[in-house]
């Protein structure tokens, strides 16, 4: 869902004419959206959410690596002060 803004009072009335959104509002304005435009936002907005959360998986899979690899050194120092 893609939040439009312009509207200073709550809108009245909506519209759809030859590829056009208008709005109408009790600020007294009408406000006509291109919703090509709009369409172009909300995918590329999709786009941004998907390689945010591609991103975080791949932190995450790093983290968890890293975390393996730092257990591993603890057992092999543990394993050396016991044979001391």
């Amino acid at each position: 869902m893609e939040e439009l803004q312009g509207h200073k009072n709550g809108v009245t009335s909506l519209s759809i004419v030859n590829g056009k959104l208008l709005s109408g509002s009790f600020d007294h304005w009408l406000i006509v959206w291109n919703l090509q435009e709009i369409e172009l936002r909300i995918i590329e907005k999709q786009k941004m959410m998907a390689e945010d959360l591609r991103s975080k998986k791949f932190e995450a899979f790093e983290n968890f690596m890293e975390s393996k690899g730092k257990r591993k050194k603890q057992k092999g120092k543990k394993a050396k002060k016991v044979k001391k």
